[in-house]
Parts: structure tokens; sequence; C-alpha cells
């Protein structure tokens, strides 16, 4: 009777340990692409050319560089868009500007630029365009010039 009492308890053991020792290891793949660093480089600086002063109104540049607004002039220096080139790997990356910096009383510059763009053999151009909006209480005249920041992400 001890013989079958040891023989179950063997028994009994070998289904539980065999249970446990089973195993089973699969591997997994990490996929990834190593770009290179953005760089951007300004080119031409954005230029309204004469802006009306006797009231108030915007001069703007629109996406096609088209002067628009009611206070541009024909006179001074053509309007253009600001432009810069970017470098990178090829694909989709995100364009904003602001931080609009050079403050001057009564006016307010709001530069724009495509939300998204596409780099293609290792560059893009990009053109930045916007608007000039003269309120009341504008006393500057002359020259004058403001400062903004171009942002690229991938």
């Amino acid at each position: 009777m001890k013989n079958k009492i040891f023989i179950k308890a063997l028994v009994v053991s070998s289904f539980l340990l065999s249970g446990s020792a089973m195993a089973d290891v699969t591997s997994g793949t990490a996929n990834f692409n190593l770009v290179a660093p953005i760089a951007t480089t300004a080119g031409a600086a954005m230029d309204f050319g004469d802006i009306d002063t006797s009231t108030t109104g915007n001069c703007g540049i629109d996406s096609a560089g088209v002067e628009t607004g009611t206070l541009c002039l024909a006179t001074g220096n053509a309007s253009s868009r600001g432009a810069f080139v970017v470098t990178g790997n090829d694909g989709l990356v995100n364009l904003s500007v602001g931080n609009v910096t050079g403050a001057i009383t009564g006016i307010t510059f709001t530069p724009a630029v495509v939300a998204t763009d596409t780099i293609g053999s290792g560059s893009l151009n990009v053109n930045v365009y916007g608007d000039v909006v003269l309120g009341a209480g504008v006393v500057a005249t002359g020259a004058q010039s403001l400062t903004y920041d171009l942002t690229v992400t991938y």
C-alpha cells in the first residue's frame, strides 16, 4: 500500500511539474528611422514696402505674394514674402511662425506660413507672408522692422 501511495504521489507531482515547465520564447522586432536634424536658413526679408499712416487699416502680403489691404502704397520697395530654406530628411514637416518682437505703438504684425509642407531632395523653400495692421495712435515714421521666428518640426 505504501508503494501505491508513493506511485500516486509521483504521478500527481509529474503532472504538476510538467505543466509549469512548459514555456515559449518569441522574438519581436523594433523598427526605427534615423533622420537628419532640420536646418533652417533665412533668405530674403519680408518687405511690405511703403505703408500709409494717415488712417487705420492694414497692408498685407498673401500666400501667393500678392499685396493686400488699403494702406499699401505703390511707392518704395515692392512687397515681397520672407524666404527661408529648410534642409533635412525628405518628408512632411510642420511649419509655424510667431514670437514677434520689436513692438511699435499702434501697429500689429501677424506673420503666417503654410502649416505643413514636404521636404524633397533634401530641401524645401518656405515663404512667410503676413499682415501689418495700423490702429489708432501710430506716431512712428520711417523705416521700421519687427522680427519673428519660423519653427520647423518633423
